[in-house]
Order: C-alpha cells, then structure tokens, then sequence
C-alpha cells in the first residue's frame, strides 16, 4: 500500500467557518474586489469533484484578506 500524505487545510467553506461567514459572503466579497489568496492545495485526487484549499502555510494570507475586507454591520435606518 502506498504512503499517504495527510496535509490539513481548509476548503471555501472551511475558510467560511474560521471567519465565521457564509460561502455567499466569500462570494460576494470576490465579486467586489477581494478575491481570495491563491490556493495551495487540491482536494481530492485532482479529477472529478475536486476543489481547492488552502494549507496551514497560507493561514497568515487568509487572516490578512479577512482584516482587509470592510467589516460593516447592518446600515443605519434612515
């Protein structure tokens, strides 16, 4: 049997949990000129039903994306 190699990251809506928004948020906020870092990791093996992620390396760039992104709460009423 081969080795394998476990590397622990976080896929968009692990990158949703630690921050404490939705997928719909991460979206919204690349639509709007904050895409997020690159990512680094493939999940899964690369084919069919893949997605990307992003390792533990690339935590410090997700913090920084999410401090630059505008924390705005619900907009006073007129």
């Amino acid at each position: 049997m081969a080795e394998v190699e476990i590397i622990r990251g976080l896929s968009r809506a692990g990158v949703a949990k630690r921050y404490g928004i939705t997928a719909g948020t991460i979206s919204h906020r690349e639509k709007h000129g904050h895409p997020l870092p690159e990512p680094d990791i493939i999940i899964g093996d690369g084919k069919a039903r893949s997605s990307v992620g992003w390792s533990p390396a690339k935590y410090p760039e997700l913090d920084l994306w999410n401090q630059g992104v505008q924390k705005s709460g619900p907009k006073p009423k007129k």
